[in-house]
């Protein structure tokens, strides 16, 4: 998916930015900016509003450039002087979720964490023991992926980016002070 969004930064970086700043009626502006384009409700969130960059025709594409500009006008008037200041929002928000995790240390996180996988585990062992009626299939493989989407982005929090950032914070910390361009 990362591919996707990087493509549709390099067409529409404003609308990009404002879909993945994490601030919900700027997702909501992208989403329904570009829904108008493509004639198409579009979800709001960054992967749906990046596949509909991608899916869209040349002619789409021109007019979501144009919006794009227009776009850029907009959030200018509302302060934001680049689309680097939309990212910092997420960037901010991620920040402050980490200073809280560090100085608050709660178990909560960890605790639901282990929840969704007990919960993910008992619907995949109750799938392979018993057959799941053809009227509900599509309702019960949703809620299962969902539920396993939900447990990748878990997993991810907890030993993915954000263990791997603390682990690189130790690491510079304990390198030695570099004067003069030198390591001393």
């Amino acid at each position: 998916m990362a591919d996707i969004l990087g493509f549709a930064k390099k067409i529409v970086p404003w609308i990009t930015a404002a879909a993945s700043g994490n601030v919900p009626a700027l997702v909501t502006m992208a989403a329904q900016t570009i829904g108008s384009i493509t004639g198409k409700p579009i979800t709001a969130d960054a992967d749906s509003i990046a596949q509909a960059i991608a899916g869209a025709t040349p002619e789409q594409l021109a007019a979501i450039k144009q919006a794009d500009n227009d776009f850029a006008v907009k959030m200018q008037t509302l302060g934001f002087e680049n689309e680097e200041a939309l990212e910092k929002i997420a960037a901010d928000d991620r920040a402050s979720a980490r200073g809280r995790e560090v100085q608050v240390r709660d178990y909560t996180p960890e605790i639901g964490f282990y929840l969704l996988v007990s919960t993910f585990a008992f619907f995949l062992h109750w799938l392979f023991k018993y057959p799941v009626p053809p009227d509900n299939k599509a309702i019960i493989y949703s809620a299962v992926g969902s539920l396993g989407t939900l447990l990748v982005g878990a997993a991810n929090y907890f030993y993915g980016t954000t263990r791997q950032s603390a682990k690189k914070d130790d690491v510079i910390a304990q390198l030695p002070p570099i004067a003069n361009g030198k390591k001393s």
